[in-house]
């Protein structure tokens, strides 16, 4: 079956998370305005540390680092925001991973190293 890609994109909410030292994009993140879903997906599967966990964070322009969640070992990855996106990132010009103990960060905070970074950007 021949699938015809659609002209337009819906409103979202945009990442690509890149290693700072390789600049080699590794997770895309999007989310539509007015969904509450966060779908992440891994571009390069080697980014995954054997009982570690890779914990996705929000970092707003004004507070502190908000988890969004544990991006798993699959090529895909669906975490459930607090809010739709319009609320969750509106605010957040900047999404990042660290590298974690297994489970998640035990602190509500990241303590591990910062791994990959990417500017979130509003494409409507």
């Amino acid at each position: 079956m021949l699938r015809v890609p659609s002209n337009e994109i819906p409103a979202s909410y945009l990442a690509v998370l890149s290693d700072p030292k390789t600049q080699k994009p590794v997770l895309l993140v999007s989310a539509g305005r007015t969904s509450d879903l966060l779908w992440v997906k891994t571009l390069d599967p080697a980014i995954h540390v054997t009982e570690k966990s890779l914990e996705l964070w929000a970092l707003p322009a004004q507070g502190n680092p908000r988890s969004l969640g544990l991006v798993s070992a699959d090529e895909k990855t669906m975490l459930k925001l607090v809010s739709i996106a319009d609320h969750s990132l509106a605010e957040v010009p900047v999404l990042a991973v660290s590298l974690e103990p297994k489970g998640g960060s035990p602190t509500g905070a990241p303590t591990g190293p910062v791994l990959f970074t990417g500017r979130c950007v509003q494409y409507w």
